[in-house]
């Protein structure tokens, strides 16, 4: 999941900077909601505005698979 993570990161060009290690956090806690994603490490209200929906996306899509 982290590997997917930094492919994520990468190849979006996402509007903000996200750490290594914020998304190692997602990786081991990984968010279903928009209240959990904004209480993860390194993230909150104003990273959720610009890239938020995003990473939710990102999230439902690999557990749809």
């Amino acid at each position: 999941l982290l590997g997917d993570l930094y492919d994520f990161r990468f190849y979006q060009h996402l509007p903000c900077e996200i750490s290594n290690k914020t998304l190692a956090f997602l990786a081991a806690y990984p968010p279903e909601t928009k209240d959990q994603l904004i209480d993860c490490y390194g993230f909150g209200a104003k990273m959720y505005e610009k890239c938020g929906e995003r990473f939710l996306e990102f999230f439902k899509n690999r557990n749809d698979q």
